[in-house]
């Protein structure tokens, strides 16, 4: 009701308000669309970590504070990664399919937003993003969450879009472009050789295909004892990550 009737003018409104502030507005605008407008009720929807519906919620107006129970249910039903620390984290593709911010921001543990801690974790040091989903139709919103990316996906950005997104939020940082890079495997070796890592056999690196589909992964040797721990199971036989002739990733889901 805050942002969403609203459209951009009242998306806008709240989020110039900065976000100290947002929770506040949005609890009290809702308050007078419910005095001033014929509310029936809401419907809530929430999702599992698959985008599956998890549970389906009808709620009168003077129900509406069991949202925050919903919430936290949602909360609890979010995708992850499988380990906490990653020198390397690689993301196939990026995309307003996955998430608004092109890669969910509490699986990649980055909110980039000023005056917003950032998540305890996980804790990415490296995030290289690759490609931009053609469901995303342009819209690269979430682009500035990587440290580094890739020509092919910058060719791919709609920057009145990606910029509309940046100006409504205010949440200019999400939409500045990273260090580029020609193909993948420049990408991955900046990335990489930015450690400071004197055996590169010890990079804890993880690929995805995006941060929604996170049932499989690739992962580097050196996580292999963390994943064990958590209870992943190895699917297929370990190899290298294969590149074509103009050095982009081959195999897995591509």
């Amino acid at each position: 009701m805050a942002v969403g009737l609203g459209k951009v003018p009242g998306a806008t409104l709240v989020h110039r308000l900065g976000p100290p502030m947002m929770e506040r507005v949005i609890r009290e605008a809702g308050e007078v669309f419910l005095q001033k407008l014929p509310v029936v009720g809401g419907l809530a929807v929430v999702e599992n970590g698959y985008e599956e519906t998890a549970l389906i919620r009808g709620l009168r107006p003077a129900e509406f504070e069991r949202e925050t129970e919903l919430l936290e249910i949602a909360r609890s039903l979010l995708p992850g990664l499988p380990v906490d620390d990653v020198d390397v984290l690689i993301v196939d593709e990026m995309g307003k399919n996955y998430s608004g911010t092109g890669m969910d921001v509490n699986v990649i543990g980055r909110f980039r937003v000023q005056g917003i801690a950032e998540p305890e974790k996980p804790r990415v040091k490296r995030l290289v993003v690759l490609d931009l989903s053609e469901a995303s139709e342009g819209n690269a919103n979430g682009i500035g969450l990587a440290d580094i990316t890739t020509r092919r996906l910058v060719r791919k950005i709609d920057f009145r879009s990606t910029y509309l997104n940046a100006l409504t939020t205010t949440f200019f940082m999400r939409a500045a472009i990273p260090m580029t890079f020609e193909s993948d495997r420049e990408a991955i070796e900046a990335a990489l050789g930015s450690l400071g890592l004197e055996d590169l056999g010890q990079a804890r690196v993880l690929r995805i295909a995006n941060t929604l589909e996170l049932e499989e992964f690739w992962a580097s040797s050196a996580l292999y004892g963390d994943l064990e721990a958590r209870g992943a199971v190895p699917v297929g036989e370990e190899e290298e990550l294969g590149f074509d002739a103009d050095g982009n990733l081959v195999g897995w889901r591509r």
